[in-house]
């Protein structure tokens, strides 16, 4: 385990990664046109490009596997601040 500052920064770094992961993987499910500029384009002639659906799948399935992980190291550090507070160190 880390000391006290370091328990409470891993909680406020998987905090803001859960909520920033998870809403980037909301705007890729609802096709967003603002994020997604490396799928490649679909569309023919003077059409723009429209991402390929196994693409944006692909994206957004890599994203919440990685909330999935920011929340177990959230949970890692939520037991390590407890433990800080129960030894009166934070």
């Amino acid at each position: 385990m880390c000391g006290p500052i370091g328990s409470v920064f891993g909680l406020a770094v998987s905090a803001f990664g859960i909520a920033f992961l998870s809403f980037l993987a909301i705007l890729i499910r609802n096709d967003y046109p603002y994020v997604g500029e490396w799928f490649e384009p679909k569309g023919e002639g003077g059409e723009p490009p429209v991402p390929i659906a196994e693409q944006r799948a692909a994206a957004e399935h890599g994203l919440w596997v990685a909330v999935a992980i920011y929340a177990v190291l959230l949970i890692i550090s939520s037991l390590s601040v407890c433990l800080h507070r129960v030894r009166g160190t934070l």
